[in-house]
């Protein structure tokens, strides 16, 4: 997996994994709320009460399912878009296989100089 290594004006790390996010799929509003983006969570919250409000019975499912799917792909790059909007700077892509690894991996990055993991 590739993930985004970002560090911050006091030197703390943070990585974000290129691509779907689980997490964001299965779990979209509470996923959205931990990563500090309320006005998506509300989002996703909207769409699911219009979804159950006007759709079909029987294409409920199917609908419900889209939501998911739409913010497991987009809710990394959200997450990414606040971090810059905060004033993170972009370091590296690193490959890892975990959170840690990549962690581990980017304060070993030339351009880190020194940093220390969050």
């Amino acid at each position: 997996m590739t993930f985004r290594t970002y560090a911050d004006h006091h030197n703390r790390l943070h990585v974000v994994k290129s691509g779907f996010s689980w997490p964001g799929f299965l779990v979209p509003t509470i996923w959205l709320l931990m990563r500090g983006l309320p006005i998506e969570g509300a989002i996703v919250v909207g769409m699911v009460i219009v979804t159950l409000a006007t759709a079909p019975t029987e294409w409920m499912g199917l609908l419900l399912l889209a939501v998911n799917l739409v913010a497991g792909f987009f809710t990394n790059r959200r997450i990414e878009a606040k971090y810059r909007a905060e004033g993170w700077r972009r370091l590296a892509d690193v490959r890892a296989t975990s959170v840690v690894d990549a962690l581990e991996q980017a304060a070993q990055v030339p351009a880190a100089g020194g940093l220390t993991s969050a």
